[in-house]
């Protein structure tokens, strides 16, 4: 193996994790709009404390404010509003496109 080839698999490697990170950043970015959209609204706080965590190869989308899992699963006198699963189940497809755009568009760049 020669060693300009190595520097080609090097390349290869470096473009396929940034468009890795990148993919989930944005597909991550698009599944919390779709959650924020679908969010009930009485004083806006629990829209705006959404947060997304990237860790590498990895997201999590989450809200600290303590009666989110209220307003997600519901209590006695309340219906659940489930909108971290409806956002996700509503845009699941959409965030696997935005995805695979962002992987193809670092690997062009080969």
């Amino acid at each position: 193996m020669s060693v300009k080839s190595i520097d080609k698999t090097t390349q290869f490697y470096v473009q396929l994790y940034k468009g890795i990170e990148n993919g989930l950043k944005q597909s991550s970015k698009f599944i919390n709009n779709r959650i924020k959209d679908i969010t009930p609204v009485r004083t806006g706080f629990l829209k705006q404390n959404m947060i997304v965590d990237i860790i590498p190869y990895n997201a999590k989308i989450r809200n600290d404010v303590y009666y989110a899992p209220f307003v997600e699963l519901g209590t006695i006198k309340m219906s659940p509003r489930a909108m971290m699963r409806r956002g996700f189940d509503t845009s699941i497809r959409g965030a696997e496109t935005t995805f695979i755009n962002e992987l193809v568009k670092q690997l062009e760049k080969l």
